[in-house]
């Protein structure tokens, strides 16, 4: 890829105060960059559009020299920590460097994608650029013959700082060791310093590209782009993500390796696009609320996949048949169950809600550790078969005339839930009081403190 660009570049040129300049004289002002372009098309409603491709090097010189700059005015903006500032000191009209730290640019997200690239898994590998037609120098100017936009001003982001920024962090981890964290958290696993090494030595910013889509229109055509880039396209559910991408962590693999190993939470028991159990549906659960649930086992699982495989295996297996020994109390959570079977235990029972699941993932893994700790094997141990299912037990109550009844413990009915998993309100049709499974982070403690209950496990 051939870049031609002027030289020198002055420290007023490459300063914010370039875009804002005016020349007083009719000469053709210097050129900031000639880019080759490998297509340029005119789009309806865009303008021309051009496509061009760039090594991180040369994009990492852009940067620096500022020849591509981010404009806060039209893009996310300042940190909320900066408060007024902004406004009062007029920041919002600058054009700024990817790397100020002023910018509402995550650099923990960049971290990660500069990781995602290093491991070459980076599939949105895109940036954007756009040549002002309205700045105060020149518009840009394209030669047909030998194919270059030639641009006077700065080229602005209009959508893809992060990217931006990641490349510009990336080139800076292969320059100086020194600006390498001492991790990076990439798919809720960490990435520790001498692994980021081993991964930079097969780095050449040289020969590493990117496609950058360079636009020619107005200052506000940036805000409409990142607009419509960010605010009008719905992102995918959690489901459909970790559906089409189960590798992408230590739960979703997990979950994924559960899926063919146990009958209940095989594919075609999950649902694996919506957030939701559909009403006429006899899914389990969602598949995100089981890679969610399985959260609790993150760092234990980071650990098994790199030095315990064998142990992972005996992991899957024990949670395999911690939800048979489950399923035998609760029927409808077999593979053979019916809709109707589970639908009727959700009309009265807690027994298959999603803050259950979660609830259950944790006192499963408990139980595995607590085991693993006192040196006892689970396969041939009979004390937690017991344990899951006292879980199916009955507990005396009152009734809603003060009689004393016997119900399940998992049973909506059963006080113990309310005010801890089931929270008050007013039925919207009769106005009276009702009682509604709230799945936060407090109740699903609730709910795992309760079954550690009724286990009769301490603590």
């Amino acid at each position: 890829m051939r870049t031609r660009t002027r030289t020198p570049i002055t420290e007023n040129q490459a300063s914010p105060k370039a875009a804002s300049f005016k020349s007083t004289t009719n000469k053709t002002p210097m050129p900031l960059a000639n880019i080759e372009v490998r297509a340029r098309d005119e789009e309806p409603g865009l303008g021309y559009v051009s496509q061009a491709r760039f090594s991180h090097q040369v994009l990492y010189q852009f940067m620096q020299n500022s020849f591509v700059r981010y404009s806060p005015r039209y893009q996310r903006g300042f940190q909320p920590s900066l408060a007024d500032e902004p406004d009062q000191k007029g920041w919002f009209d600058q054009l700024l460097p990817v790397s100020d730290h002023r910018l509402l640019i995550d650099q923990k997200r960049c971290n990660e994608m500069a990781i995602r690239w290093l491991r070459q898994d980076m599939t949105n590998r895109s940036l954007f650029w756009n040549a002002r037609t309205d700045n105060r120098i020149a518009p840009p100017q394209y030669r047909e013959s030998d194919h270059v936009l030639t641009v006077f001003s700065p080229l602005t982001i209009p959508d893809s700082g992060h990217r931006h920024r990641a490349i510009y962090t990336l080139v800076e981890w292969s320059l100086d060791a020194a600006q390498i964290p001492d991790a990076v958290k990439v798919d809720n696993s960490l990435v520790k310093k001498d692994e980021i090494l081993k991964l930079l030595e097969s780095y050449n910013p040289a020969a590493t590209f990117a496609t950058v889509t360079v636009l020619e229109g107005p200052a506000k055509t940036e805000g409409i782009i990142f607009y419509q880039a960010n605010n009008l396209t719905k992102p995918a559910g959690p489901s459909v993500g970790y559906d089409l991408n189960p590798d992408q962590t230590p739960e979703s693999r997990f979950i994924a390796a559960l899926s063919k190993k146990s009958p209940i939470f095989a594919e075609e028991e999950i649902e694996r696009r919506f957030t939701k159990i559909g009403e006429k549906s006899r899914k389990i659960t969602t598949l995100s609320t089981l890679v969610e649930a399985v959260k609790v086992m993150n760092k234990r699982l980071q650990h098994l996949e790199q030095y315990d495989s064998a142990k992972y295996d005996d992991l899957l297996s024990f949670m395999t048949e911690f939800f048979e020994e489950y399923s035998n109390s609760f029927p409808a959570w077999k593979k053979t169950a019916s809709m109707k079977e589970r639908q009727e235990m959700r009309d009265s029972s807690l027994a298959m809600t999603n803050v259950m699941v979660h609830a259950l993932f944790r006192l499963a893994f408990r139980v595995y550790e607590d085991m693993e700790a006192s040196t006892q094997e689970w396969k041939t141990h009979k004390a937690w078969r017991t344990a899951v299912g006292k879980l199916a037990q009955k507990v005396q109550v009152k009734n809603e005339k003060g009689k004393p009844v016997s119900l399940p413990a998992l049973h909506k009915d059963n006080p113990a839930w309310r005010g801890k998993v089931l929270i008050q309100g007013k039925d919207r049709q009769t106005g009276g009081e009702s009682w509604s499974i709230s799945n936060t982070r407090q109740t699903r403690q609730a709910a795992y403190e309760y079954l550690c209950e009724l286990a009769g496990l301490e603590g």
